[in-house]
């Protein structure tokens, strides 16, 4: 948008230790330039889409912040404004994970842009790298509760013991111990035979 005729670009691709990844600056020659440049990402059809995540790493240094900003729309739409919070410590090149929510463009298209602005009073160095955008991590589901270790023999006239313990069980596999959760039907104690507890 803003190009001085002291630059030849803004962004370029660069990489260290054979990892690329994209940087932005109008620093040149100890001198901060004015500048405005986006980095436009192309257009992702988003119409399968049902809990879209962008996510990307990030570094910042030696200028502001407030001027580094990321940006989405639909395809030839407005761009609207995203916001996101980590971009590293200021002090250093180590890589920040940020993750946004682009569920707004489910079932539609997308395009982001990292948006690079700059003043003579000061010129950011900003990098970027591992951009993608998946389905957020579902929650796993339950699949089957398991009661166990309860008492399976009463005489007749007995008080019903809801004991041992109620586990749930995950898709992802994992389990859960909600027997402080769980309530039990009361079955009829008062006659012999078998009985059905829920």
């Amino acid at each position: 948008v803003t190009l001085p005729v002291e630059l030849t670009y803004v962004w370029q691709h660069s990489s260290y230790n054979n990892e690329g990844y994209m940087k932005a600056s109008a620093y040149k020659s100890k001198t901060n330039y004015a500048a405005e440049s986006w980095l436009i990402s192309p257009v992702i059809d988003m119409s399968a889409a049902v809990n879209p995540v962008l996510s990307f790493m990030n570094a910042a240094r030696y200028g502001s912040n407030e001027n580094l900003t990321l940006w989405a729309r639909e395809e030839d739409g407005e761009w609207s404004q995203l916001s996101f919070s980590e971009y590293g410590t200021g002090s250093d090149w180590n890589f920040v994970s940020n993750k946004v929510d682009v569920s707004a463009y489910a079932g539609k298209t997308l395009q982001f842009a990292f948006k690079y602005v700059s003043t003579s009073d000061g010129a950011s160095t900003w990098e970027i790298k591992n951009v993608e955008v998946n389905e957020a991590d579902a929650a796993p589901t339950l699949t089957s509760i398991e009661w166990t270790g309860y008492t399976t023999s009463y005489t007749v006239g007995d008080t019903f013991k809801a004991d041992g313990t109620v586990t749930a069980n995950y898709s992802d596999g994992s389990t859960a111990d909600v027997t402080s959760e769980s309530s039990f039907s009361s079955p009829d104690m008062s006659t012999e035979g078998t009985k059905s507890v829920t």
